[in-house]
């Protein structure tokens, strides 16, 4: 009976280390859990719980595809890769302002890509129809976070997503924690998640 309830309590122990406590956001995305919070205050970053993880080896041939518009790359703080998501394979449009609109097939998955300063794509995430990154921030040299939603019938969850590059080994791991139920699909309009939304220096919303 002691060795069950102890067991009990290394199980308990090393899921409580699977938490999203241990999950450092950057500073950059704050704003996307506080445009959560004006639909849903209860949204916290230590109740997003551990959900998958999964290594995998980085693959030159996955994207063969010209990265353009600097406003999408994000360079690590070394200059060495660069976070690119690619919004449904689809290109800004260049309005007469001046700014650019967001538009294209976004029937298309949205993707995640990693490549060098040369544009060679080492690491590619294909999201599916209901899901997608809303925005991506290097937290140091070697690892992203990623924030995101998907739709689960009338229901949005959140997805906080880690991936850590490892240059050596040539993988990427990554690492998904989920807030299920969060609101209500027909409450997406009412905040604005996607980080486009907040460049009004680059982009006009056109709805």
């Amino acid at each position: 009976m002691r060795k069950t309830w102890l067991l009990i309590i290394i199980i308990l122990f090393f899921s409580a280390n699977l938490n999203a406590d241990d999950i450092n956001l950057p500073p950059e995305l704050l704003w996307w859990i506080f445009e959560i919070k004006k639909i849903n205050p209860n949204v916290e970053i230590n109740k997003f719980a551990f959900s998958s993880k999964q290594t995998v080896k980085f693959n030159g041939n996955f994207y063969q595809r010209v990265l353009t518009y600097p406003v999408f790359m994000r360079w690590n703080y070394s200059g060495n890769t660069v976070g690119y998501y690619d919004y449904g394979r689809t290109q800004p449009k260049r309005l007469p302002s001046g700014k650019y609109s967001i538009g294209g097939d976004f029937d298309d998955a949205s993707t995640l890509l990693i490549a060098d300063r040369k544009g060679k794509v080492i690491y590619g995430d294909d999201f599916g129809l209901s899901e997608g990154l809303d925005s991506i921030c290097w937290l140091t040299d070697s690892v992203l976070i990623g924030v995101g939603i998907s739709i689960d019938n009338a229901k949005i969850d959140l997805s906080i997503i880690k991936y850590s590059i490892n240059f050596n080994n040539k993988t990427v791991e990554k690492s998904i924690y989920i807030y299920k139920n969060a609101f209500d699909n027909d409450k997406r309009d009412f905040i604005r998640l996607n980080w486009f939304e907040h460049r009004t220096d680059y982009f006009e919303i056109i709805k």
